[in-house]
Formats: structure tokens, C-alpha cells, sequence
């Protein structure tokens, strides 16, 4: 299971180069970029090496689990449907997630 959680969200190359978007983007921020591993995409690990600023976590958990929600979409309508999506489809998918369903407050 942890294998096919690393593939579908970490190396899928349809979604990888998404992930790196948002650490670049990330980045351009002010923060540092998230190193693409598990421990800080997958598990969102308070005790991974690398975390965003104290008032940035909120945000961060948004845009990570945004972003793994919309290619796990993808990935099941691909499944389903045979519909192919590359990483422009996970990043424009994200933001049409995030508009879709306003957020909880935490």
C-alpha cells in the first residue's frame, strides 16, 4: 500500500512535476521548498526536516492536501474513464479544488 501511496502521489510522472510547481512556488513565497518525499507530502510529519513557518502551516496543509486530492481525482477518472492528465491538469484541477470547497476552519 505505502508503495502504490508513493508512486500515485510522489513519482507518477504526471504528478511529480506538479508537486515541484507548488515547491517552487512555495518558495518564490519567502519559505524554503519542500523536498519531494513522503514524510513531508504524504504524512505531513511535524517531525520532518523541513516545515513551513509556525503561521504558514495552516496554509501549507491546504495547498498539500488540495493538491494530492485533485491527482488522486485525476487518477480515478483516468481509471475509470481512460481520461489520460498530465501535471498543468493536477495544478489547474488544485486551484478549481480549493475555489470548489471552501476550507474548515482548523
Amino acid at each position: 500500500m505505502a508503495a502504490m501511496a508513493a508512486h500515485a502521489f510522489l513519482e507518477c510522472p504526471a504528478v511529480r512535476p506538479a508537486l515541484a510547481w507548488l515547491a517552487r512556488e512555495w518558495a518564490r513565497g519567502g519559505g524554503a521548498a519542500p523536498p519531494l518525499t513522503a514524510e513531508v507530502w504524504l504524512q505531513g510529519s511535524p517531525a520532518a526536516a523541513w516545515q513551513p513557518a509556525r503561521d504558514s502551516r495552516r496554509m501549507w496543509r491546504v495547498l498539500r492536501i488540495t493538491l494530492l486530492a485533485a491527482a488522486w481525482e485525476l487518477r480515478c477518472t483516468r481509471d475509470q474513464a481512460g481520461v489520460q492528465f498530465d501535471a498543468a491538469a493536477v495544478a489547474r484541477a488544485r486551484v478549481g479544488f480549493t475555489e470548489d470547497r471552501p476550507t474548515a476552519p482548523c
